[in-house]
């Protein structure tokens, strides 16, 4: 493995057994995540991008295949290595946010930030996504837009090497995600990506389709990346 690759599928499936019915919900996939790439997944519903993103955060197996964090083989993981692996290395902005209802804002991203030895402030953080008015205000408080940015404070506070974000719907800005040390892998249903990410992975149902597009315009590129169609 390249010394470069952070993250590294190689034949990775996922199935999931109800009963007497088995969901094929991905299928054998390959894919490289490059350090300080920002790789935008995109597909229609039901392709495999959460599941994808739920095996690559550490908050579900693989069936088959191989998957590495670096050296390390999180097919192989305990429950306990896992546990680390997200509480030290993973930041994850949910779909639908998933903050708790009897924390506010400050006490939902200050959780977060308990969990690591060397987080950002909390309050400084919350600052950076436009809520330094509304750190005392409960999620039933806030409005959609503004839980989003207390999902995106709460994952970036811990300074993760990898962010990942479902569905972001164009909130992440790439600055946010970069000036927390964090490298954003998002996905999204629309092809009508924003310029910002540095490269873009397409899936059919279950299935890598093409692994990657350089992102349209040079001048709206992360730093490193090229503006190739």
């Amino acid at each position: 493995m390249a010394n470069d690759v952070l993250v590294h599928l190689q034949d990775v499936t996922k199935t999931y057994i109800m009963g007497e019915v088995s969901v094929e919900a991905l299928k054998a996939t390959t894919l490289d995540i490059f350090a300080g790439e920002v790789l935008v997944i995109l597909g229609p519903s039901g392709s495999g991008k959460s599941t994808l993103l739920n095996l690559i955060g550490g908050m579900d197996r693989v069936s088959s295949g191989e998957l590495y964090f670096r050296q390390e083989a999180l097919h192989l993981a305990s429950n306990h290595q896992l546990t680390q692996y997200r509480r030290e290395h993973i930041g994850f902005v949910f779909q639908f946010y998933n903050l708790i209802s009897d924390l506010t804002a400050w006490e939902n991203v200050e959780l977060a930030a308990s969990l690591v030895d060397h987080p950002l402030s909390t309050a400084e953080v919350l600052e950076q996504v436009g809520l330094g008015e509304r750190l005392h205000h409960f999620p039933a408080q806030l409005s959609g837009g503004e839980q989003q940015r207390v999902s995106i404070a709460r994952a970036i506070v811990k300074r993760p090497l990898l962010l990942l974000c479902d569905e972001p719907t164009g909130a992440l800005d790439y600055q946010t995600g970069k000036s927390a040390g964090g490298q954003p892998a998002a996905r999204q249903h629309s092809a009508d990506c924003n310029p910002q990410c540095g490269h873009r992975g397409y899936r059919r149902p279950g299935r890598a389709h093409e692994q990657r597009q350089d992102c349209g315009d040079p001048n709206q590129c992360p730093p490193g990346f090229t503006g190739r169609n």
